[in-house]
């Protein structure tokens, strides 16, 4: 049923508001994932899991215990490792095992159902939220895909996908990983350069 995530995820809206009116104050949730926030050196991740178990018992909301975990500064979260001592988000080991021995497995493949390329396809380009290089070696997967409405149809691989699939291979996990601020402080800029707009001339200027 079509409507069934937006249902479900109307009802996670509403248990994160029961937790939140409970004393949760840091909590957000991805339909049925949720994760707790707290400050450092505090028992506040430990007061909100126990909260939210709470509410979910009271309410008759079952909870998956094997992915459930305690509060850490190293957490993994919708197939993403968060670190918030190092400010970093990146693949877990386990999920970047996994990735390299599929690329592996496609590096010398000529021909593919387009089902099996989708699929690789689509992981690599969820690996792209924390591989900041990776879409650019992404465009010509994609290109291989273009005008494919079967997914039975067989598609002969270019020498232009090996390519890119090599580079995968060999900078994936060098690449894993991104910063959570994206940006860094322009006072440490060796280089800070300010442009403005005019009807009759163009001004900048270089401040090092």
């Amino acid at each position: 049923m079509r409507s069934a995530p937006k249902i479900f995820n109307a009802v996670a809206d509403a248990l994160e508001w029961v937790c939140r009116n409970e004393g949760v104050q840091e909590a957000l949730h991805y339909l049925d994932d949720f994760m707790v926030f707290g400050a450092p050196d505090s028992s506040e991740c430990s007061d909100y899991l126990l909260i939210l178990r709470s509410v979910f018992w009271r309410l008759g909301v079952p909870i998956a215990e094997h992915k459930t975990a305690a509060p850490s500064s190293k957490i993994t979260f919708l197939g993403v490792e968060i670190d918030s001592q190092q400010l970093t988000l990146r693949l877990p080991e386990e999920k970047l095992t996994e990735l390299r021995a599929l690329v592996s497995s496609w590096l010398y493949k000529k021909v593919a159902v387009a089902r099996d390329l989708k699929s690789v396809v689509g992981k690599l380009e969820n690996a792209c939220k924390v591989v900041r290089p990776g879409r650019s070696f992404l465009r010509r997967m994609l290109d291989l895909l273009r005008g494919v409405h079967s997914n039975r149809r067989l598609i002969r691989l270019s020498e232009a996908f090996r390519s890119d699939l090599m580079w995968w291979h060999t900078f994936l996990e060098v690449w894993n990983g991104v910063s959570m601020i994206p940006f860094g402080d322009p006072q440490l800029a060796d280089v800070v350069l300010h442009t403005d707009a005019s009807g009759n001339l163009g001004c900048a200027t270089c401040v090092t």
